[in-house]
């Protein structure tokens, strides 16, 4: 196995995989990803902001990386104008299908509208309707940016969904054949979203309750307005 570092890593304990609740309830500013390199000339340079989710009750609190490409909130945008090689574009809609829109899953901003319906799309809206300003260069201005964090903040604070956190890990080296590998983080990634119906919560709970002991925690506590 290679590793490329000096000593052998020592993975993180396991950690229970949760089910949870709660509510987005800070957005950070956007900050640009480095672009592509040299020696990585096909990586995809990002717009990133951190969204608090705020646990509620016995819930975990955790913050969300939440990355896009400007053009997915221009006008007429659709999934299929997405370019790039094919790793690019595999990436972009990997992303795209898990923070904007997907019709097999819940994406990322439907939970921070509260999965109501309406409201997402008139987020939509309101972002395609941001002026794109551009600098010299021709790339999107800050200005643009902090549009954009109103738009969200007006549309996805305080709302309350359902997600799930599972272990993070993080890759560690690779071995003789070239496959990655990875160890388990001390830390938590969201893993997936859900709405907080009746339905949905029973179905939870129960997953919780069929798991082994101590590798599931069900931590929605409370009636939950339906």
């Amino acid at each position: 196995m290679s590793t490329n570092q000096g000593f052998a890593p020592v993975a993180a304990p396991p950690k229970p995989y949760l089910i949870c609740s709660g509510k987005v309830t800070n957005i950070s500013e956007a900050k640009l990803t480095a672009g592509a390199t040299e020696t990585e000339p096909e990586k995809i340079q990002w717009v990133r902001q951190s969204f608090r989710v705020e646990g509620i009750g016995a819930s975990e609190s955790a913050f969300y990386s939440f990355m896009y490409r400007p053009e997915w909130f221009a006008p007429g945008f659709a999934q299929d104008q997405i370019g790039g090689t094919p790793k690019q574009v595999k990436a972009q809609q990997f992303i795209y299908r898990r923070n904007i829109f997907n019709k097999d899953a819940a994406a990322f901003l439907l939970a921070t509208v509260g999965f109501n319906q309406d409201q997402y799309v008139e987020l939509a809206e309101a972002l395609r309707t941001i002026d794109t300003g551009l600098d010299e260069e021709g790339n999107p201005t800050q200005d643009y940016y902090n549009a954009i964090t109103d738009v969200l903040n007006q549309f996805c604070l305080g709302n309350e969904f359902g997600y799930t956190l599972k272990q993070a890990s993080e890759k560690i080296g690779q071995d003789e054949n070239g496959k990655a590998i990875y160890a388990k983080k001390d830390a938590y990634d969201f893993d997936e979203f859900f709405e907080l119906t009746e339905k949905n919560i029973a179905s939870k709970q129960k997953r919780a309750e069929k798991a082994e002991a101590g590798t599931v925690k069900f931590l929605i506590e409370g009636e939950v307005a339906f």
